[in-house]
């Protein structure tokens, strides 16, 4: 363990995380073990109480490993051929004797928390590989297109030496603008539609998108394809109209034509070092960072809070009056949390 390591772990995490065992995993994860990188995002997506305090150590100190990855994000709709694409990217980037880790997010059942995790049977050459780790996730209710701890996922990647770390989102569409808060590269793969891609996607996720594919673009589609890349190619001139920026890269693709994967590679490169050399790229890691800051900080107020037993009073209290019509959730909510407030400073 380095020494930036062995000061980071001297901090302690309220809840007495056992030392030992999160040094021992994190040996593991440093050694390139994906056993022990299953474990620990096993451990960080635990829904149990008890793992919290020891996967917040966990990742508390992998943080001095993080950072020194390529995150690209690729979202679209479902049908879109993310899978596939990744599968066929993947190799390339492997090949070039990259560190290859593909987090996928899976969407989960309300009620029973399980989910499909199908992903990983789609990248059947991309699993083979010796020096790529896949890993499927489910969302568990998470908005956005990704996973609740994707973000903490990808610091144990980055820790365990992986310098490619691709997130590919669920799939549903407009509401996954959340993934550009994670990576530093965001691919949107869209299909042809019989001229309703445009209406399908709609402006908010065009904004977001460093690089549209339309996919499956080989035998009777190719044609199509290339027409829905021009119609892609104008709407996001309009869109991008901000001085200084460039517009996205869009090009018609076909993951089994080996120069179309190629040259999505090569922008994503010319892409990320141009972004480096100009300072976005740190600048961008420095935003998504505050942005976790706040993130955590609304779950750990979140989680205390309603396991408090002062705070559970208070809900019993107004919940009836909020059931009955009496009073709405909005205003209920305002004198919870001012009560909680009042309380609080009164002490």
């Amino acid at each position: 363990m380095s020494d930036d390591a062995a000061g980071n772990s001297g901090r302690s995490v309220p809840g007495g995380a056992d030392d030992t065992d999160v040094a021992t995993l994190l040996d593991g994860v440093r050694s390139g073990e994906r056993a022990a990188l299953a474990r620990a995002i096993t451990l960080i997506e635990s829904t149990n109480e008890a793992d919290r305090s020891t996967a917040i150590e966990l990742i508390d100190r992998s943080i001095p490993f993080a950072g020194n990855s390529i995150r690209i994000g690729i979202s679209g709709l479902p049908g879109a051929g993310k899978s596939t694409f990744i599968d066929r990217l993947g190799c390339f980037i492997a090949d070039e004797g990259h560190r290859v880790a593909v987090l996928t997010i899976d969407p989960s059942s309300e009620r029973s928390g399980g989910s499909i995790l199908a992903d990983k049977t789609r990248m059947q050459n991309l699993v083979r590989r010796e020096n790529v780790f896949v890993r499927p996730s489910a969302s568990r209710g998470s908005l956005g297109g990704v996973g609740l701890r994707t973000r903490e996922s990808i610091v144990l990647c980055e820790a365990a030496g992986y310098d490619v770390v691709i997130v590919e989102t669920i799939g549903v569409g407009q509401s996954e603008a959340e993934v550009r808060r994670l990576v530093d590269i965001v691919i949107l793969m869209v299909t042809t539609g019989g001229g309703d891609e445009l209406q399908s996607i709609k402006r908010g996720v065009i904004e977001f998108a460093d690089m549209i594919l339309v996919s499956k673009a080989d035998g009777d589609n190719v044609e199509r394809a290339r027409e829905t890349a021009t119609m892609y190619r104008n709407a996001v001139h309009l869109l991008h109209d901000r001085p200084g920026e460039r517009d996205p890269f869009v090009r018609a693709v076909s993951a089994h034509n080996a120069a179309d994967v190629l040259a999505v590679w090569d922008t994503v490169k010319e892409y990320t070092a141009l972004a480096r050399e100009s300072g976005y790229l740190e600048e961008n890691r420095r935003m998504q960072a505050s942005d976790w800051l706040r993130s955590a900080i609304r779950e750990v107020i979140e989680a205390r809070l309603f396991h408090a037993e002062s705070t559970s009073r208070l809900i019993r209290d107004h919940q009836d009056q909020v059931r009955e019509g009496s009073e709405s959730p909005s205003a209920a909510a305002v004198r919870i949390v001012d009560e909680i407030l009042a309380g609080r400073s009164n002490r």
